[in-house]
């Protein structure tokens, strides 16, 4: 079945080490938190925290 290729190629793109997995991100405005850590994002297109600016 195709469902067994799929899962036999998942296993042999993680025995080489080749398996992507991306990281949780939790988002608040202009930073994220990944592995306990927050940063700043600059990935995007609001790096400057001005998206929810009423003022503006």
């Amino acid at each position: 079945m195709i469902l067994d290729s799929i899962n036999q190629e998942l296993l042999t793109l993680k025995e080489k080490k080749n398996y992507r997995s991306l990281p949780q991100l939790i988002h608040d405005g202009r930073d994220v938190t990944v592995d306990g850590r927050r940063m700043l994002n600059l990935s995007s297109n609001d790096y400057l925290g001005l998206a929810n600016e009423v003022s503006l």
